[in-house]
């Protein structure tokens, strides 16, 4: 009763605040040309989004499948700070889900970060980076996945932070660019560690890339990748190298494009195990017919980290997007995407198929509707891990202009 009390409290603060919106003017804070509130040096930027909706398989299960209403408040807020040669970006995401039929699932996550842009001359460009996330493993995935997802036990926590940079050395325009980038993340497990344990890992990565420009809107570039992973338990220790060659262009106003191809090999620490070595690519292309219409393409081909389950997992993953504005404030998004998962070694084969459908509407430049629903279909050689899940979902943002 207390939970179904404290979600009628929240929505019944936002509604008033939707009307408040809507039927008056904006709060008298000080606000920036460029939109937020000015506040000294920073620009500050809230956000709160309020999401109401219908899950038909929150587990992720073949069968018995659990379904239920969910409520997901979402509220952020960053500060902004700019300078004639650097930007400083500070944010925090809050997200509280509530399930109406399984409480188990309840969830609160935090996001915290900062970026750090300079640029001390008209060749060099520094980016830094700072991430700390407190978050979960939903029931059926990672550890959960399959039957085990059906034990009424809350998800698996964890704490991640990372670190990281990008030096680039290369005027705008300029024939060629040299980027160097480093980084480092670690993700530790907060609860039921006798099992979780075994996902706990860290990472430390480097990359270098070159940049050739051949035309004015076109550069070819070669990439180089490092990344040592290391678990705490988990005998899955390794040193992940790739090397890509592409190109990457923007030649007219209505097409523009990145496409990576390239070897990846992965080499176990462990004798015992097999490594890995393989073609990888990243490719993205976007096509606008028209300014109020575009079409996105993208494909990923990899091998990355598993859940403990596996050695490592090869992905492919191909997402085609249409976003169309029939109206100034008025827009549709259509998704439809497949994956390869394979489980490796020989532990299992994973297809999965989704499609989403979504439609939003700007009533004012501060308050956002949206209405979508999303189908996945997951289909495996075991049929343990097989199922299919609709989602559909009503949500409010509000901002300030």
């Amino acid at each position: 009763m207390g939970a179904i009390l404290g979600e009628r409290r929240v929505i019944g603060r936002v509604l008033v605040l939707i009307t408040l919106l809507l039927g008056g003017a904006m709060p008298a804070w000080s606000q920036d040309s460029a939109g937020g509130i000015a506040a000294g040096a920073f620009t500050i930027h809230p956000t709160i989004g309020l999401t109401y909706g219908h899950d038909d398989n929150v587990t992720l299960a073949n069968r018995p499948r659990v379904s239920s209403d969910f409520t997901i408040l979402a509220p952020a807020i960053q500060l902004v700070a700019s300078g004639a040669t650097s930007q400083f970006v500070l944010r925090y995401e809050f997200e509280k889900g509530e399930y109406k039929d399984s409480p188990i699932d309840d969830y609160t996550d935090h996001n915290f970060g900062f970026d750090l842009n300079l640029s001390p001359s008209v060749r060099n460009d520094f980016r830094f980076y700072g991430r700390y996330t407190k978050s979960h493993d939903r029931r059926g995935t990672a550890l959960r996945e399959g039957d085990i997802g059906l034990l009424e036990i809350e998800p698996d926590r964890w704490d991640e932070y990372g670190i990281g940079g990008t030096w680039r050395y290369g005027a705008l325009g300029a024939k060629g660019a040299l980027e160097i980038e480093a980084g480092h993340r670690k993700r530790d497990y907060t609860n039921h560690h006798s099992v979780t344990q075994f996902l706990d890992y860290s990472t430390t990565h480097a990359a270098a890339r070159f940049f050739y420009r051949v035309r004015p809107k076109t550069e070819l570039l070669a990439e180089a990748r490092w990344e040592d992973i290391d678990y705490v338990v988990s005998p899955y220790d390794a040193i992940d190298t790739r090397f890509l060659v592409g190109v990457r262009w923007d030649a007219t106003a209505r097409t523009s494009g990145r496409v990576l191809l390239g070897q990846q090999h992965r080499d176990f620490d462990d004798p015992g195990l097999q490594d890995y070595s393989g073609v990888s690519w990243e490719v993205g292309l976007t096509w606008t017919p028209r300014t109020y219409s575009i079409i996105d393409l993208s494909t990923i081909r990899h091998a990355t980290e598993t859940t403990g389950l596996a050695a490592y997992r090869v992905t492919q993953d191909t997402v085609l997007r249409w976003d169309h504005y029939w109206k100034p404030r008025f827009n549709t998004t259509v998704e439809y995407g497949f994956s390869d998962h394979e489980l490796r070694p020989n532990v299992r084969d994973d297809d999965v198929y989704f499609w989403g459908v979504s439609a939003q509407y700007a009533m004012r430049p501060w308050v956002r509707f949206g209405l979508g629903h999303r189908y996945i279909d997951r289909q495996s050689t075991d049929d343990e891990f097989n199922y299919d899940r609709n989602v559909t979902q009503f949500t409010v943002e509000l901002t300030v202009p």
